[in-house]
């Protein structure tokens, strides 16, 4: 019965959660003209969307906080990991998984630490799957970026300023490098030099390939001077590297992957052991030498893992 309990826990999150996400391709749509959302029929607001409306203050409030303190916001942070949600709709997302942990974890283990972590691991796994998603972006990023310079380069020759350069590489390059100088453009276009506009892609980048380019751009506009030429050689620069980077990362794949696979069986083992047998492992978390071996073995993994990734890492 407690089983039947869980199962219908999970797909009660579950739920929530695919309904949370099913709202995605309605906002992903293009945007109607005024007279086309006039004539269009108004659908009646989903629960999701109403509970997205309650949480935005919340999501307001965060943001505002945020920004004050000079960090980034949680609608940069989606941005930056190509998910298509609203902050309120995410804060929504990451309150069903932590119901769907939380519950299962009571039905499971009863009230206690048991139930507590499994909340917190399913709060903190949206914001691990948005790292991955950023990370993804921003390698994808990096392999665009020379060729995006090649052809910002060829309009610089063809008589282009920079500012027309990048708006029409906008037009005919790929995401997510299009979606980047589509919002460079966009904020020239209300006011900002183009140099601000380049400095604020470098903070969203993250990366030193775009901080290069920003940096030569800058120069170039108070020293003057051929700047097609720069371009291009900064794009050779970066194919280079990034020959070089792909290199290395496959001669080291093996070990990154031995590293990640050898850190990850005991956690998962024991995890798994605890669910299955919890009374078999119990004593390992209520007696002194079970906690003792526990603590040893976590430092030892740590130490592998720590080695491992040193021994991998090979900056280029």
């Amino acid at each position: 019965m407690t089983y039947l309990f869980v199962a219908l826990a999970a797909i009660t999150g579950i739920g929530i959660l695919v309904a949370a996400i099913a709202v995605v391709p309605k906002r992903a749509s293009p945007v109607l003209s005024a007279e086309a959302a006039k004539a269009a029929p108004q659908d009646s607001p989903t629960v999701v969307e109403i509970l997205a409306a309650v949480v935005q203050p919340l999501a307001d409030l965060l943001s505002r906080r945020r920004q004050k303190s000079g960090k980034r916001t949680l609608a940069d942070s989606l941005f930056e990991a190509d998910i298509r949600l609203r902050t309120s709709e995410f804060l929504l997302v990451q309150f069903a998984v932590l119901v769907i942990g939380g519950i299962v974890g009571l039905l499971r283990f009863g009230v206690g630490a048991q139930a507590a972590i499994l909340a917190l691991i399913g709060y903190l796994s949206p914001l691990v799957y948005v790292r991955f998603r950023q990370g993804r972006r921003r390698n994808k990023l990096a392999a665009q970026l020379p060729d995006t310079l090649a052809l910002l380069s060829s309009g610089l020759r063809a008589g282009y300023s920079l500012p027309q350069a990048i708006e029409n590489v906008s037009q005919h390059a790929a995401a997510p490098i299009s979606e980047e100088l589509v919002r460079i453009v966009r904020e020239m276009s209300i006011g900002r030099t183009h140099e601000q506009a380049l400095i604020n892609f470098g903070r969203r980048a993250r990366s030193d390939d775009v901080d290069l380019v920003v940096a030569a751009v800058l120069i170039n506009s108070q020293v003057g001077g051929n700047l097609a030429r720069i371009l291009d050689s900064i794009a050779g620069t970066i194919r280079d590297r990034v020959h070089v980077k792909n290199q290395i990362g496959a001669l080291t794949a093996q070990a990154r992957a031995s590293g990640t696979i050898i850190t990850a069986l005991p956690f998962g083992l024991a995890t798994l052991l605890y669910f299955i047998a919890p009374d078999y492992f119990r004593p390992m978390f209520s007696d002194l030498i079970g906690l003792t071996f526990i603590g040893l073995s976590l430092i030892s993994i740590a130490l592998g893992w720590f080695l491992i990734r040193r021994m991998a890492r090979v900056e280029v």
